[in-house]
């Protein structure tokens, strides 16, 4: 085809996309926030047009050959002009983030990347860190369910910037080009899924890209592999030329990383009242685009913490097809509406047991909920008010302790008589409650319950930092258990 035809086709048609394109989204909005270090970073932050409720959003990191523009739309005047990265993820109704890393763009207050010193350079991770509070502070995004997608040598930033960064759901490189360490740490992540893409003609980002996928355990992981395209952001621009009648390179990149955000669940914050008079506040996080009804899971946190200690797990359990209903307990967080938990009477503590109660009330009253495939899990005494709630509503399936809990006379004549399968999690170090575990899970084997005992004396959360394949056993746990 004659190169001009081609070019007024192309107008034409990526013309009247556009005009429907550019009716769907909200204008962007210039922004900027601090490093640690001192640096002030400028961004342009997008929300969609609708924003209904809390919604994810991808931060979105350029190479060191040009600024954030690469990310929005493409203009040729006279020619045709096209959305990026930006204005893909943003039509599905994701937020975005997309930054002038320091020295590049407007974020030259302290000098251009030409001239700024080494150990500046070998900071833009610090640049990832602020660009995440900054997103964590936005009333209309869910700081938990985040993507990064980096292009060429921001990769790197984007890996030393997230460092198990629970907030992070997913990551994207283009033509990326990582450390060793780099490497490793994505290969010992299981729960983050990857996207790689990459020119094969582009020998080191292709060497880099091809070990991460490989090396990823996570079945969301993907890697295209392209010839002839070149490196970063350009490749859009030359797979439009190539391939003018196939989906564009950048749709199918903006398509990936924002199913993987979405996937984590629609968040809203929630109320509700125990027979006692407590105001329970919690998360409520709905699985996204669901046709049935959703199993639940329970989150019951420690003494020491409140909600925000699950938001890892509450994520991971949603991007399962989980509804989870992740409370602050009476006396905690922010329900305090009758006194702080350790200013308030033994005895009220001790009703502990009646969020739990209210909890599945609650969820019994949610029209996208399946009210009788319930699951709880809870630590220490998040566990204690998590299981006895057991032998009162049948409605809950199956419960995950997480250390510190030893079971009732009551609980035990309900576990020793009922179905309900419980996965035990312990240590060698609390030997009372080992002790309790390993005996309630013998006279339980044969209704499903299983035990897991770490050697030394780790308590609840911290076992997910020791084993990182802990947190993944328990989703499995629950979606095994629930979805039957």
């Amino acid at each position: 085809m004659n190169m001009k035809r081609w070019m007024l086709i192309m107008s034409l048609s990526v013309g009247i996309s556009l005009c429907s394109f550019l009716t769907a989204r909200a204008a962007d909005r210039e922004v900027s926030f601090k490093t640690e270090d001192g640096w002030t970073i400028h961004a342009v932050f997008s929300l969609p047009e609708k924003v209904d409720g809390k919604i994810p959003a991808v931060i979105l990191l350029p190479s060191a050959d040009h600024d954030r523009a690469a990310f929005g739309i493409y203009k040729y005047p006279g020619q045709y002009q096209y959305p990026g990265l930006s204005p893909v993820i943003t039509r599905r109704g994701v937020a975005t983030l997309a930054v002038d890393l320091r020295g590049q763009g407007k974020s030259i207050g302290r000098g251009s990347i030409d001239v700024i010193t080494v150990e500046d350079r070998a900071k833009f991770y610090l640049d990832v860190h602020a660009a995440l509070e900054f997103l964590q502070a936005q009333p209309q995004v869910d700081a938990a369910r985040i993507g990064l997608l980096a292009e060429g040598l921001s990769a790197e930033a984007a890996v030393r910037g997230w460092d198990g960064d629970g907030r992070i759901s997913a990551m994207a490189f283009v033509s990326g080009r990582l450390s060793e360490a780099a490497k490793q740490a994505l290969s010992s992540a299981p729960e983050l899924p990857l996207l790689a893409v990459v020119s094969s003609e582009d020998k080191r980002a292709f060497a880099d890209m091809t070990s991460i996928y490989f090396s990823s355990k996570n079945p969301m992981s993907k890697i295209d592999v392209y010839y002839g395209l070149g490196i970063g952001t350009a490749m859009f621009s030359v797979f439009r030329y190539k391939h003018p009648n196939e989906k564009p390179l950048q749709d199918s990149i903006g398509d990936w990383i924002s199913d993987q955000v979405l996937l984590t669940g629609v968040l809203s914050e929630v109320s509700f009242k125990t027979e006692d008079g407590w105001e329970i506040h919690a998360n409520l996080r709905m699985p996204q685009g669901q046709a049935q009804k959703s199993p639940a899971v329970v989150l019951f946190h420690s003494g020491l913490s409140d909600r925000y200690a699950y938001q890892e797990l509450e994520v991971a359990l949603a991007r399962n097809g989980l509804a989870v209903l992740n409370l602050d307990w009476r006396g905690k967080g922010k329900s305090t509406n009758k006194g702080k938990y350790f200013d308030v009477s033994r005895e009220e503590r001790n009703r502990g047991g009646l969020d739990a109660k209210a909890a599945v009330e609650f969820l019994a009253s949610q029209s996208g909920i399946d009210s009788e495939r319930i699951g709880v899990i809870g630590t220490v005494i998040g566990a204690r008010y998590a299981m006895s709630a057991l032998p009162e509503d049948p409605r809950i399936k199956t419960a995950v302790v997480l250390t510190g809990y030893i079971p009732t006379e009551q609980e035990k004549q309900y576990l020793t008589t009922h179905a309900v399968p419980v996965l035990y999690v312990t240590s060698n170090g609390h030997g009372p409650v080992t002790k309790a575990l390993t005996e309630i899970h013998q006279l339980t084997r044969d209704k499903g319950s299983e035990l897991i005992t770490y050697d030394g004396g780790a308590i609840g959360y911290q076992l997910f930092k020791l084993d990182k394949n802990l947190m993944p056993r328990v989703v499995r746990w629950m979606r095994e258990k629930l979805h039957r």
